[in-house]
């Protein structure tokens, strides 16, 4: 086993090798063992991500007036949207927690998340092929159209992994 690195930082030492060596008595992890944990980390997060597609799709079951206020049947327009703007989530590598699903009673559907600090970010797909976005932090509040999914995924990746995107 050859040493590649040695590192010391702040008291604690680090060794580098052919395998991966954590600080202190030196647990090893060898790179095949982190490669099958990153392989289930993705499997982890395709499995999520299954689960929110579905139930995306199952919106598709709701008949006319499902809310009995006279609500619209949700539109496959308003679905496919929703669910390839979550593949592009997937593929982007950007996988907060979940969203929450929400039929919208113009046949729309609304993805709904929430961090940690209690920011928010909803993501509109109606049935006219438009898309919206609004994003609450605190008192501050920014709502825009969107002209397609690619711009939609730029803003929420600047959300969930900067903060409060504000345009100046």
């Amino acid at each position: 086993m050859k040493t590649k690195t040695f590192l010391t930082r702040g008291g604690d030492s680090f060794v580098f090798t052919d395998q991966i060596a954590f600080s202190g008595e030196g647990s090893l992890i060898s790179a095949i063992d982190i490669q099958n944990v990153k392989a289930e980390v993705n499997r982890l997060d395709e499995r999520i991500c299954g689960d929110i597609l579905n139930q995306i799709l199952d919106l598709k079951t709701l008949e006319e007036n499902w809310d009995s206020y006279g609500s619209s049947q949700i539109s496959e327009i308003a679905i496919n949207n929703a669910c390839a703007f979550m593949l592009m989530i997937t593929q982007n590598e950007t996988f907060p927690r979940s969203p929450k699903i929400m039929p919208e009673p113009a046949g729309g559907v609304l993805l709904k998340w929430i961090d940690l600090d209690n920011r928010e970010f909803l993501s509109w797909f109606t049935h006219d092929n438009n898309i919206s976005y609004l994003i609450c932090d605190g008192e501050q509040r920014e709502e825009k159209k969107v002209t397609s999914l690619e711009e939609l995924l730029k803003i929420f990746c600047v959300w969930s992994k900067h903060g409060h995107r504000r345009d100046t």
